[in-house]
């Protein structure tokens, strides 16, 4: 119990910024090691999410009042040439108020660090429930290579992956789901490569979920740049996952 309570409390921390770049590396290798603290972390942001989007729906609620109100009057205001102090007084309080409602709109409660960003964001696409090529021999060993990242052995699923595209240079499920291997076992660059790879393919199922999981590499890379790049090209697609690609532009440091 003393333990879940200190890792509740590193926890807060963690979500709110507060710990130093030594602290924050102990941090996450700790995470990393342990699932129940991963998933705890994660079920975290998730709640702040789930707040996040009801004060952001309560909030448009009460500024779509406060418009609804005022607009009358503004109206009434400028008909009249000559304002006096009152209602110019007036008119900048409702101005000042609008601001900062849509300043805590946009800004409350998001995180601000990559870091951050990524283990909210982050989490690794679920496996297909079967495949197939035509070849036998490749299909049993792509069907073994899911079964382990299924399994969570990531490790053991990369050099299946490999055996399959050895064989198959131009398999984009199994260079999607290599890439994601990749990503648990921390070798972002190679996993970028590989979601690079299922981009330039451009016939496959896997394009929109490699462009996404290509931002997070970006992201977890501190290549801020193309991040915002890539996000924006999400952002503006329309697809599955264009409103999250928003939250974490609008995140970005």
């Amino acid at each position: 119990m003393k333990q879940e309570k200190d890792f509740s409390l590193l926890i807060d921390r963690y979500m709110n910024g507060e710990m130093n770049k030594e602290e924050l590396n102990w941090f996450e290798g700790e995470a990393s090691r342990d699932k129940t603290l991963a998933a705890e972390i994660k079920l975290q942001y998730e709640i702040g999410s789930s707040i996040l989007d009801e004060e952001e729906m309560d909030l448009r609620a009460q500024l779509a009042r406060i418009e609804h109100e005022i607009m009358p009057r503004k109206a009434k205001f400028i008909q009249f040439r000559n304002f006096n102090k009152g209602a110019a007084a007036a008119v900048a309080s409702i101005l000042l108020i609008l601001a900062v409602a849509a300043w805590l709109l946009w800004s409350n409660g998001i995180p601000r660090s990559n870091d951050q960003l990524f283990a909210r964001y982050y989490e690794p696409y679920k496996s297909l429930a079967s495949v197939r090529s035509g070849d036998l021999a490749i299909d049993n060993l792509l069907t073994n290579a899911l079964q382990k990242y299924e399994q969570g052995d990531f490790l053991s699923a990369l050099p299946l992956f490999e055996q399959v595209l050895n064989n198959n240079s131009k398999d984009a499920t199994s260079r999607f789901y290599q890439g994601i291997s990749f990503m648990e076992t921390q070798r972002y660059q190679n996993a970028g490569n590989s979601f690079h790879a299922v981009i330039d393919h451009r016939d496959n199922l896997f394009i929109e979920q490699a462009q996404w999981y290509l931002g997070l590499c970006y992201l977890r890379t501190e290549e801020n740049e193309k991040a915002r790049e890539q996000f924006t090209r999400i952002a503006e697609s329309g697809s599955f996952y264009s409103r999250n690609a928003k939250r974490i532009l609008r995140a970005m440091r």
